[in-house]
């Protein structure tokens, strides 16, 4: 996400400045929670809550960077965007709330900032895993843009966000199958199949299991590993290594690109000697089909 310089430096590059960018005064951080009441989220023991709604003023738009949380016990999560009348989820399944956001003390960094206004809202729903009553507070971290000029449609504002952020936006995936048990020293193969209407690229992976596994993840359009080693082989890898959470979620120096409709087949084998629930969280952005040839 790009920034406004609040200071502007002499063009000797001595460390001296020589202004101060007024326009910065427009940009200003912003917490998002739910909609009050509803701060804190009560869940019911495996039970799912309703769809809670995060929205915003008309003072001006935000972009949200990164998320955090706090809980009482685990449970999963599925948020989505609501455009007026127009849904549309940021992932492909509800995922471990421990893999897509993190805690105040290191929030869990999005791939590509999610612009909201007033007439766009952040939306969530939980469901509790823990077997007992839940209470959930999510925050996203954002910019807000309080513009100088009046704008009361936000025509201007959306016209110049909208096309970024129709060409790509956050988003995650999850394995199609949900969390996977895996047994006492075996080995499953689980599929990602990326949707109808976007590309996806991957910028970060990020798990909660009850034990340690290896993990091999192989695009099958190109039937190459995201794991190579040298004469063209690729093998399993421990998790430790390649898998971070929602505090520090493993980031690639370069996202990896898998296209519209394709697969991606995961391969997990558990190293603790007993079962082991593993839920795999892929992060990234999706890329708009229209804007490929």
């Amino acid at each position: 996400m790009s920034r406004m310089p609040t200071l502007i430096e002499s063009p000797r590059r001595d460390g001296s400045i020589i202004a101060v960018n007024r326009r910065r005064l427009n940009e200003m951080p912003y917490f998002l929670l739910t909609n009050p009441p509803n701060n804190s989220v009560a869940l019911l023991a495996n039970q799912a809550s309703p769809m809670q709604v995060c929205t915003i003023s008309g003072e001006g738009p935000a972009q949200i960077v990164s998320l955090a949380h706090e809980k009482t016990g685990v449970c999963r999560v599925f948020l989505q965007i609501q455009d007026g009348q127009i849904q549309r989820g940021l992932m492909n399944g509800a995922c471990h709330i421990d893999t897509i956001m993190g805690t105040g003390a290191q929030p869990y960094p999005l791939a590509e900032a999610l612009y909201i206004d007033e007439l766009r809202s952040l939306q969530c729903s939980f469901t509790d895993i823990s077997g007992a009553g839940n209470a959930v507070r999510v925050m996203a971290l954002a910019t807000r843009y309080l513009t100088q000029q009046a704008d009361p449609s936000l025509e201007r504002i959306r016209k110049r966000m909208d096309a970024r952020q129709y060409i790509s936006m956050p988003y995650w995936y999850t394995l199609d199958n949900g969390p996977v048990v895996v047994g006492a020293g075996a080995t499953v193969q689980q599929t990602i199949t990326v949707g109808q209407d976007h590309h996806f690229q991957l910028f970060q992976m990020s798990a909660v299991s009850t034990g340690l596994f290896d993990i091999n993840i192989v695009d099958t359009q190109r039937g190459e590993s995201l794991i190579s080693a040298p004469q063209d082989v690729n093998y399993a890898i421990g998790s430790e290594l390649i898998i971070g959470n929602g505090n520090f979620p493993f980031r690639f120096h370069e996202p990896r690109l898998v296209q519209v409709g394709q697969r991606l087949v995961v391969t997990l084998t558990d190293r603790t000697g007993a079962p082991n629930t593993i839920h795999l969280t892929l992060g990234g952005r999706a890329l708009a089909v229209r804007m490929w040839r």
